[in-house]
């Protein structure tokens, strides 16, 4: 799917319509695309369901991905349970007066 992206950045739509059928086959076949479901969005003529598989394919390989850094980096929080939640509030006209 490199190959798409690129094209996708110069504007190469020529093969436009050869693209989609590679990325709806792949999805269909449940091999990784590699696609981001962003550009999913921005291709068109995906039904509602495939762009969820392509969203939860993307996703899943994420997830993956930061499972591993994150076993390495031992990381370890304990959530004090409360009832209430803190709210803050920071905006760029905020002064101290």
């Amino acid at each position: 799917m490199k190959h798409y992206q690129r094209s996708r950045n110069i504007c190469e739509w020529d093969r436009l319509d050869e693209w989609r059928n590679k990325i709806r086959n792949s999805l269909s076949s449940g091999e990784n695309s590699r696609i981001s479901p962003f550009h999913l969005l921005s291709l068109g003529g995906f039904t509602a369901a495939e762009q969820r598989q392509c969203a939860d394919v993307w996703m899943f390989e994420r997830l993956a991905a930061s499972a591993n850094e994150r076993d390495g980096l031992n990381f370890v929080f304990d959530r004090l349970p409360k009832t209430k939640i803190r709210l803050g509030y920071l905006s760029a006209d905020f002064q101290e007066k």
